[in-house]
């Protein structure tokens, strides 16, 4: 008889092992980015430029922190200056997001999660099926050895 607590073709264990890689991956992340304080990474923080670098626009944590403008970009028209800050912020913003996911593991398409999951389902219900097999024949033979005991003839040592 197969081992009833291991799914056939080891699902489960694939699950697991896709689980721990993951988590290593943003493990390794988080060190990577290095301390903050105690025990607290940096936040993340991207930059966008603008007007041949003259607008400058820095993203911490998802928000605006920092703002730098080249004295030059101020006789630009307030038009051209708005769009430039727009383009700025934009591009840092888009920066950041490229930032945010980029340790982030990519998740399998709906139809392959689907399908792991109905594996797993298979191997759990065939793994409860062999081991309600398992508990049957034991109980069976629990039986079989009780009435054998109950039927022994009289002053019977064996």
């Amino acid at each position: 008889m197969t081992d009833p607590w291991r799914a056939p073709g080891d699902v489960v264990g694939r699950v697991r092992e896709e689980l721990a890689q993951a988590r290593r991956a943003t493990d390794g992340d988080a060190r990577q980015r290095g301390p903050q304080g105690p025990d607290r990474p940096e936040p993340p923080a991207a930059t966008g430029h603008a007007l041949d670098g003259r607008v400058q626009v820095t993203v911490t944590a998802g928000r605006v922190s920092d703002v730098t403008l080249d004295p030059r970009a101020l006789r630009a028209p307030s038009e051209d200056l708005a769009a430039a800050i727009r383009e700025a912020v934009n591009a840092a913003i888009e920066a950041h997001n490229a930032q945010a996911v980029a340790g982030v593991p990519d998740v399998p398409p709906l139809p392959d999660l689907t399908r792991m999951l109905d594996e797993v389902s298979d191997a759990s219900r065939r793994a409860m099926e062999e081991a309600g097999e398992g508990m049957r024949d034991a109980l069976a033979a629990v039986q079989r050895v009780s009435e054998l005991h109950r039927r022994r003839p009289p002053g019977w040592a064996g």
